[in-house]
């Protein structure tokens, strides 16, 4: 049986980028405060990894520790569901190159947290978070797992 590790990474946005990105929102809700816009890697695994190869993984992936607090309103921005990205492609060779054969596939996305978000605006919110072509918002991180489901290519 496969799991799903989260491993919480670097700040997703520089310090330029997050105040235009809370500008763009308060232009909707006013009182928003963005709290957090961290890197979030998820990690789907063929087998258990031992000590070592999470201690590893830790590493590759500069892994920081995970803030408990869960404040505010999650909006975990990750590729679009059905599709692999480059990066994850590139992440998951690597991965393998280092001799971490227990993954299957790496992928990454930016969980913001955002404080006073009515719940009549959120599809807005989302809307300004992400690219929809490319992108899907999702609720919580138990939701990734669709990350990992595959589809039957169409004609």
């Amino acid at each position: 049986m496969a799991d799903i590790l989260f491993l919480r990474g670097a700040p997703a946005f520089s310090a330029f980028r997050l105040q235009g990105l809370q500008q763009r929102i308060q232009a909707l809700v006013p009182e928003a405060k963005i709290i957090s816009a961290d890197y979030q890697h998820v990690v789907k695994l063929k087998a258990a990894l031992d000590d070592e190869g999470r201690k590893q993984l830790s590493a590759l992936l500069e892994e920081r520790t995970a803030d408990n607090r869960e404040r505010g309103t999650l909006f975990f921005v990750t590729p679009r569901i059905g599709t692999i990205s480059p990066w994850s492609s590139k992440a998951t060779d690597i991965a393998w190159n280092c001799g971490l054969a227990a993954i299957e596939r790496i992928e990454r996305g930016s969980a913001e947290r955002i404080e006073v978000v009515p719940a009549a605006l959120k599809a807005q919110i989302s809307a300004v978070l992400h690219d929809r072509m490319i992108e899907t918002v999702l609720d919580d991180f138990t939701q990734s797992s669709e990350l990992f489901r595959h589809f039957s290519p169409k004609p």
